[in-house]
């Protein structure tokens, strides 16, 4: 049995949904906390001052760039959130049914490889350490088994 097998073996989908749902909702509970902490090493406070100052209006509403930022980065929380749960569900369906899923598997895998592309090219090295074992986890989980069913 050539090693790939074997690890596909050990691994199987169920396994592979539940690590990505703990890695996700750790990586949603530091992004949420943390997000709006700026290093005080980046000197971006002057920057923040005027994110948080000035006000304009968009389409009868007085906000701020910071109030934009906090909500797209909120956006971001509630998603991370819901792929936790949508992973947690995946591992609990019975093989038959999750054969049925797969382009929901995949668009999940899918989606967080477009994501894990987005922190390598914007970001820095918190969210790649958690995309990238969440990516693989999602893409060997939505590989079929080879089993009939």
């Amino acid at each position: 049995m050539p090693p790939s097998d074997l690890w596909r073996q050990d691994l199987k989908a169920p396994l592979l949904y539940r690590i990505a749902s703990i890695l996700l909702l750790l990586f949603d509970v530091g992004h949420t906390l943390g997000f709006r902490q700026p290093d005080p090493k980046w000197g971006v406070d002057t920057l923040l001052a005027s994110m948080r100052s000035i006000h304009f209006d968009a389409q009868g509403f007085s906000r701020t760039y910071w109030d934009l930022f906090v909500g797209a980065g909120l956006f971001v929380s509630v998603f991370l959130l819901f792929a936790a749960v949508l992973a947690w569900q995946l591992a609990s369906l019975p093989a038959e049914t999750l054969a049925i899923m797969r382009g929901t598997q995949w668009a999940l895998a899918f989606c967080f490889v477009a994501v894990t592309i987005l922190s390598w090219t914007y970001f820095f090295t918190l969210p790649i350490v958690f995309l990238t074992p969440i990516t693989v986890c999602l893409i060997a989980a939505a590989r079929p088994s080879g089993k009939p069913i």
